[in-house]
């Protein structure tokens, strides 16, 4: 039956991971990034007569690569010049991530696995959150799925081309990151360590893909490395050698807020080091993650062994680099946003080990897999719809540095528009409905944005709202009064 309906199904998933990503885009409030960044990509010209096509970004002291901008700048191009028109090649790449999985997987684990994975992907709060906003992230996951799937099919089907065409990737892919060179290793070690594929270490052509991705890298850094560039002291000045929680974090970062909450001292210290654009995987499929890990290791599948070197290679380098303040030590949240390489295999493993669960207990594999998703779509549909809640134990964190004008990435600029302060303002306005204090303040925020403009009239509104809530509030008569 399930083969039968299968297009169906997956059509259903796609559609469904589509929807959720479409409709937190257009509720999603601007990002400091966001806004720098649309300066960036609107200064690239396509036009024949007055071209400007950088490979860098000029602008910043860290020389980033403008490969991201250019995708920003077709999205303004074909969608429209304004926020959603650059979000929406970013949301339409997540949700072609959803259908990558499928077509990947099917062949090597069967329908039920690549089904299942399909699904987990599409309702993770972590795979939506990167994929509303125009945004790094969402590439690096969906260029670095490719080639992995495409390494595995070479190697099972001999096929040479193929191994070239990962070598382009793996180049191409270097250009939106630097990390993306890590495949490579990562490969080897695999090569290394499956003892059925260990000849190809012998294959001249394995070499040459890897030649390959070096020399499409090759430009790139001569640009990190030539006299003057600061790329590689911006990278030496933020990135840091030392244990860090941050691959730990992206799956059980939810759980650790959640023990450490009833201690604010602690709680407000971890809560802080986050970047809040994003949210961790939330806690229940952290905890699969890590089981399915340990399961995968009884495997004698070579896709799973690929995936589980994959996962475990790049949660060991990034437990030790630590990005940001360094005087956060080992507590650096931040960090869990870099360990999205092994997010995607991390999901293969969890699906492939409940469906190994279902084929062997029916009943209990169907309960939970039932509860399973009914969880996941309840925390995917809150998170679309309240889109400062980026991880439950700390929302009212979130909403409390935002309105504070603290938040390290809603952070309120002197230089900022007035038009994204009001933009974000009235959306905190919209979504705290059951955080009276929080509606309050960015009511009186607003109120006051208002009256500077001399928007007096729509201003009355949240200032009766403020007055509705406390008559006696000070600054609502005072501002009422001035007018």
């Amino acid at each position: 039956m399930l083969h039968k309906y299968r297009k169906r199904i997956l059509l259903f998933i796609i559609l469904a991971g589509f929807g959720l990503r479409f409709y937190s885009a257009i509720l999603a409030p601007i990002n400091y990034d966001e806004w720098n960044d649309l300066k960036v990509a609107r200064k690239i010209s396509f036009d024949l007569k007055n071209p400007n096509l950088p490979l860098i970004d000029v602008r910043e002291n860290n020389n980033c690569p403008m490969s991201f901008y250019y995708i920003v700048k077709l999205g303004l191009y074909a969608f429209g010049d304004f926020l959603f028109g650059a979000r929406l090649p970013f949301v339409i790449l997540g949700t072609i991530m959803i259908l990558l999985v499928y077509f990947f997987v099917k062949p090597v684990l069967g329908v039920r696995t690549a089904l299942l994975s399909s699904l987990l992907l599409s309702i993770s709060q972590f795979a939506i959150s990167i994929s509303r906003f125009f945004d790094l992230g969402v590439i690096v996951m969906l260029i670095s799925a490719l080639s992995i799937f495409l390494f595995h099919r070479a190697l099972v089907n001999n096929n040479r081309s193929l191994l070239l065409l990962n070598g382009l990737i793996v180049g191409i892919g270097f250009w939106f990151r630097e990390s993306m060179c890590l495949l490579i290793p990562i490969y080897i070690i695999f090569l290394l360590s499956c003892r059925e594929y260990r000849s190809w270490l012998k294959n001249k052509y394995v070499w040459i893909s890897f030649g390959i991705a070096f020399c499409v890298m090759l430009p790139r850094i001569y640009l990190i490395l030539s006299p003057g560039a600061t790329r590689i002291r911006y990278i030496c000045n933020t990135v840091h050698t030392g244990i860090s929680m941050g691959p730990f974090a992206l799956y059980l970062g939810e759980l650790v807020l959640f023990i450490f909450k009833p201690f604010p001292g602690l709680f407000n210290h971890l809560a802080d080091t986050v970047n809040v654009d994003y949210m961790f995987t939330n806690f229940v499929v952290g905890i699969l993650v890590f089981m399915a890990v340990i399961f995968s290791f009884k495997s004698r599948n070579n896709f799973i062994k690929l995936l589980l070197v994959c996962f475990i290679s790049e949660f060991i380098f990034y437990s030790f680099i630590r990005s940001g303040n360094p005087d956060w030590g080992i507590f650096n949240f931040e960090s869990f946003y870099y360990s999205i390489m092994g997010f995607i295999p991390a999901i293969i493993l969890v699906a492939s080990m409940v469906v190994n669960f279902f084929k062997n207990y029916k009943f209990q594999g169907s309960l939970f897999l039932l509860v399973l998703v009914i969880f996941m779509v309840i925390r995917a549909c809150i998170f679309v719809t309240f889109p400062l809640n980026y991880f439950s134990p700390a929302k009212d964190f979130c909403i409390e540095e935002l309105l504070n004008c603290k938040g390290r990435s809603f952070r309120f600029e002197d230089n900022m528009p007035s038009d994204i302060e009001e933009d974000i303002l009235k959306r905190v306005y919209k979504v705290t409905g059951s955080r009276l204090v929080y509606k309050e303040r960015s009511a009186l925020q607003l109120a006051e944005l208002l009256i500077q403009e001399d928007r007096i009239k729509e201003s009355r509104k949240y200032l009766y709202y403020v007055l509705s809530q406390n008559p006696a509030n000070r600054d609502a008569l005072r501002l009422l009064g001035g007018q």
